[in-house]
C-alpha cells in the first residue's frame, strides 16, 4: 500500500477543455517509451534546481526516481518486491535527518520527501538512483462541458459506459451530488500539508474524496451525470473512483501526490480501465517528457501495461507546442480545448 510518510482561471472564459471519454470504450492506442532499467550505469542526474536548493540551505522537496531490474518490470508481484527493496536500499543509507519520506509508492520505483545537502551528496554517489528531481507543484485544468464532441449519438449507439470504472484524479467529488453519488464506487485521498477531508495528508474509505473546491466535482461530471438536472455526461452508465489529490484552491504543493494516486489504482484497482487528469504542472515540456519525469511516466506506464487508458488535459496554456506533465508523457492520451465557434487563436 502506498504509505504516507495552470492555477484556476482568474476570469471567465469559453475555453472549453474537453474529455473525450467515449473513445476508450473501443479504442486500443499504442506507442513506446524508454523502458525503465536501461542506463542503470549512467550514474545519478540531478537537477540543478535540486542542487540550488540544497546549496542553499534548503531542503527541497524531491522525486528520487530508482532504477528496477528489466525482468520483473512485467510481473506485477514481482514488481511489486522489487520496488520495496531498491526504495529500502536507499532509505537505510539515509538517516531520518538526511531524508524525511512523505511517499512510498508500491508499484513505482521512486521516493519522495525532503532531503538535506548531506543526504543529497549521499545519493549522487548510490547504486541504483538515477534522478532526483524537484516535486513540482500543479493545479487543476479548465473542464467546464462537452457540448461539441456528439456524445449523444454515441450514446444512442449503447455506448454509455457501462462495465467502465474511471478513476478520476482531481479536488473530489461532491458526494450528496445525485447526479453523481450512485456512480461513487470508492474515495482516497493523496494531498501532502493535510489537505485531505480529515486534516491529513492520506485518508482513504468514505468522505475521503469530498471536494472542497468544486472542480473535481465538475470534471466528474462531464463524465457521469445524469442528466437530471444537469446536462448528461458523456458515459452517465460508468463508475467512479475519485482520488483527491488537489487541495481547496484547486492547487497541489507537490506532483508526487498525483503519481501516489495512480500507484494506488494500479495496485488496488483492477477493475479501473480509464483515468482522468483535468491537471497538471505548470512547468512545459515541449515533446514527451518521460526522462525528466520519471516516477509519473512510471505511474502511467504500469497502468497502460494492465490495459488502463490515461487522459491529462495538456495545460498548454496557449502555447502551440509545449505541454505540461502527465500530458507529455509519451503513453498519455493529451486532451486540447476547443470553441464553439472559429475565433481564431487565443492568448491567456
Amino acid at each position: 500500500m502506498t504509505s504516507f510518510s495552470d492555477p484556476l482561471p482568474r476570469q471567465r472564459r469559453t475555453l472549453l477543455r474537453l474529455l473525450p471519454l467515449l473513445l476508450p470504450l473501443g479504442l486500443f492506442v499504442s506507442s513506446s517509451s524508454p523502458a525503465p532499467g536501461e542506463g542503470s550505469n549512467a550514474g545519478t542526474a540531478i537537477s540543478e534546481e535540486v542542487e540550488a536548493a540544497a546549496a542553499a540551505g534548503q531542503s527541497p522537496r524531491v522525486v528520487i526516481f530508482l532504477d528496477l531490474p528489466e525482468a520483473v518490470q512485467n510481473n506485477p508481484a514481482q514488481q511489486k518486491q522489487a520496488v520495496a527493496q531498491v526504495q529500502q536500499r536507499v532509505l537505510a543509507a539515509l538517516t531520518d535527518k538526511e531524508f524525511v519520506t512523505r511517499w512510498r509508492f508500491e508499484t513505482v520505483p521512486a521516493l519522495a520527501g525532503e532531503i538535506t545537502a548531506p543526504g543529497l551528496a549521499k545519493l549522487a554517489g548510490l547504486p541504483g538512483v538515477l534522478r532526483v528531481d524537484l516535486d513540482l507543484p500543479s493545479g487543476a485544468h479548465l473542464l467546464e462541458s462537452v457540448p461539441l464532441i456528439q456524445a449523444s449519438q454515441v450514446q444512442s449507439l449503447g455506448h454509455r459506459g457501462q462495465g467502465i470504472s474511471v478513476a478520476i484524479l482531481d479536488s473530489g467529488i461532491d458526494i450528496s451530488n445525485p447526479e453523481l453519488s450512485d456512480d461513487l464506487i470508492a474515495q482516497e485521498c493523496f494531498c501532502s500539508g493535510g489537505c485531505c477531508p480529515n486534516g491529513t495528508s492520506r485518508q482513504s474509505g468514505p468522505g475521503a474524496a469530498a471536494d472542497g473546491n468544486g472542480h473535481g466535482t465538475n470534471v466528474t461530471g462531464i463524465v457521469t451525470a445524469k442528466g437530471v438536472t444537469t446536462p448528461i455526461g458523456v458515459a452517465p452508465d460508468a463508475d467512479i473512483v475519485a482520488i483527491r489529490v488537489l487541495d481547496a484552491n484547486g492547487f497541489s504543493c507537490c506532483f508526487s501526490d498525483v503519481v501516489a494516486g495512480l500507484d494506488w489504482v494500479a495496485a488496488n484497482r483492477p477493475d479501473v480501465k480509464v483515468v482522468n487528469m483535468s491537471l497538471g504542472t505548470f512547468a512545459l515540456y515541449a515533446g514527451a517528457c518521460d526522462g525528466l519525469n520519471m516516477a509519473m511516466a512510471s505511474a502511467i506506464n504500469n497502468l497502460r501495461s494492465q490495459g488502463v487508458i490515461a487522459f491529462a488535459s495538456s495545460g498548454n496554456s496557449a502555447s502551440g507546442t509545449p505541454m505540461g506533465s502527465p500530458a507529455c508523457i509519451a503513453n498519455t492520451v493529451s486532451v486540447g480545448a476547443t470553441y464553439a465557434a472559429n475565433i481564431g487563436a487565443v492568448g491567456f
